[in-house]
């Protein structure tokens, strides 16, 4: 069987989700988007959109087009999680939240 995909493609697709090790966390005060998208990710199972993406592909995080929130997330056991348009971060668990911080590598 040929493959459909170049070995770059293919290495970018299984890159392990280690090396997007992040290099800091911090607790929200508040309630802010990038909240809510943090709090979707963790609730699905995943520290966050780049540890989603190693697993799943980069391109399969569906949105919301109205506000851009996460609409739909695959468990690591294979359910989904569908989230609504509105909020569901609610304020009790804000400060539950880890927003993670990375170290960008460019020249690697």
């Amino acid at each position: 069987m040929a493959a459909s995909t170049s070995a770059p493609e293919l290495q970018q697709a299984v890159r392990p989700a280690q090396s997007y090790k992040p290099t800091g966390i911090q607790r929200p005060k508040q309630w802010s988007s990038e909240v809510e998208d943090a709090y979707r990710f963790q609730l699905a199972g995943y520290r966050d959109e780049r540890e989603y993406a190693a697993c799943k592909g980069p391109d399969s995080v569906e949105r919301w087009p109205e506000n851009g929130f996460v609409k739909k997330l695959q468990r690591k056991d294979g359910n989904f999680y569908y989230y609504n348009q509105r909020r569901e971060c609610a304020d009790k668990d804000v400060g539950g939240t880890k927003i993670y911080s990375y170290a960008e590598q460019e020249g690697k």
